[in-house]
């Protein structure tokens, strides 16, 4: 919607990062204000959640940690206020569990006495065990964000029923401790699912199982962790579909290039986000205080439910050998579940009510596209273009005279390159290296020939 997409702007714009990253960014912090009070329903009648997890490849430097803290301040806001009332009730807590010790010592005491001197105890039993029923329990507060947790604190986070949680690293090193829950890959997918129940035994002699667990994510990570996702696990990160879960954006840096503002920055566009948000935030925690929670579950309006039952067949025909899925099939056969969600998302913060209309379904598929495209140029290997980019490099560096030079070759000097007789890859491999800021067109002042600035 256009107060998302607004607010992703106003970020790239204030902070000087990639606009892909912002929208990035933004769609996961939607993700986790929607997943604790809204599910959906597909077409085929299955019950489904609106959590996605968002990835960012991004090198030091870029403004990763700026951005995490700019987008979740609703939540570190309603976090702070959390800690702060589970101080105020971990000092009660204290109180009552002592007074309650003092109680359990005077009739264990009394009992004592009867033994002493014959006198039957069956009275004071029964007031002992009333009394141990009654044990103070352990304050329980929400909490909706975790920066960086091992498997046993994610699991005594969903200690309670319809625990929405949310996962977010400007620095994300997968797999890098010995406790980190990324470890127990079926755990990750189960909890990506979000299903009824999770029978999954805690620690010590507790067994309770995670019921109605909802979990998104936003982590960001160097260029070098996505070997990670590509051979993590001896390549079970990809062969048991961890990495398909993922919505990768790997945009061009900005480093070099960043014009940060003089004046104050507005950010009206996102205070509105922020607004929305707040709702969302508040509503989940009416929930939580009640103790019941009951997501709405939103389903495909007519219109929708007719483009989708076509989108499905799309999807299937291009997961065939050859198609544009062939090489990502396990993030391509997610696509209409992950089309589902952000589907569900884009209405719900657009709209407020009503089925999933037709419109959000489009932007819902148009985004999905983009992602995927994303995950090819991560995943599938080298295209054509970027093949051809790295040899025209090679033709190119010759003529470089060193940093600040302002090196140039005349653009029909390139038709002395091995590919130029194929006009289509050879305007493909230079719009790659005018995208990374490799090299540079422009029309020379004096004439219309054009210059290749290296």
């Amino acid at each position: 919607g256009p107060l998302l997409v607004n607010a992703a702007c106003e970020l790239s714009t204030n902070l000087q990062v990639p606009v892909q990253m912002a929208y990035n960014c933004s769609m996961a912090a939607l993700s986790l204000a929607l997943q604790g009070v809204l599910d959906l329903r597909s077409p085929t009648g299955s019950v489904d959640c609106t959590s996605l997890w968002c990835a960012s490849c991004a090198e030091p430097g870029t403004g990763k940690t700026a951005l995490l803290n700019k987008v979740f301040a609703p939540f570190v806001e309603y976090d702070n206020h959390q800690q702060i009332a589970m101080k105020i009730a971990a000092a009660h807590q204290s109180a009552k569990l002592r007074t309650w010790k003092q109680r359990c010592r005077a009739v264990e005491r009394q009992i004592d006495e009867c033994i002493r001197i014959g006198a039957p105890v069956e009275e004071f039993e029964s007031r002992l065990a009333t009394l141990i029923q009654s044990k103070p329990i352990p304050p329980w507060t929400h909490q909706f964000l975790a920066d960086d947790i091992s498997k046993r604190a994610l699991i005594e986070r969903y200690s309670h029923d319809g625990v929405s949680l949310g996962i977010r690293s400007a620095e994300w090193h997968p797999g890098n401790r010995p406790d980190d829950p990324i470890h127990d890959l079926g755990l990750m997918n189960t909890l990506w699912d979000g299903p009824e129940l999770v029978p999954f035994g805690r620690f010590g002699n507790h067994t309770d199982p995670i019921t109605h667990p909802r979990m998104s994510m936003m982590v960001m990570f160097q260029l070098i962790e996505l070997a990670f996702f590509r051979h993590g696990r001896g390549g079970k990160s990809a062969a048991t579909g961890l990495t398909s879960r993922f919505l990768f954006v790997g945009p061009a840096p900005m480093v070099g290039y960043r014009e940060f503002p003089t004046y104050t920055p507005d950010w009206q566009h996102l205070d509105a986000f922020h607004s929305c948000i707040r709702e969302l935030i508040d509503q989940y925690a009416t929930m939580i205080k009640s103790g019941t929670i009951e997501r709405e579950i939103i389903e495909f309006s007519g219109e929708a439910k007719h483009r989708w039952q076509s989108l499905s067949r799309e999807i299937e025909f291009q997961l065939r050998q050859g198609n544009y899925y062939g090489d990502i099939q396990d993030a391509g056969a997610k696509g209409i579940t992950m089309i589902n969600r952000i589907a569900a998302l884009l209405h719900r913060f657009q709209y407020r009510s009503g089925p999933i209309s037709l419109q959000a379904l489009e932007d819902a598929i148009c985004l999905h596209g983009w992602y995927m495209s994303e995950h090819k140029r991560l995943f599938a290997g080298p295209s054509q273009a970027e093949v051809d980019a790295m040899s025209l490099i090679n033709f190119l560096r010759p003529f470089w005279r060193g940093p600040g030079s302002n090196s140039k070759l005349p653009r029909n000097d390139l038709m002395q390159f091995g590919i130029a007789r194929n006009k289509v890859r050879l305007e493909a491999a230079l719009a790659w290296l005018c995208y990374w800021r490799v090299v540079e067109v422009r029309t020379a002042e004096d004439s219309k020939r054009k210059d290749v600035i290296l």
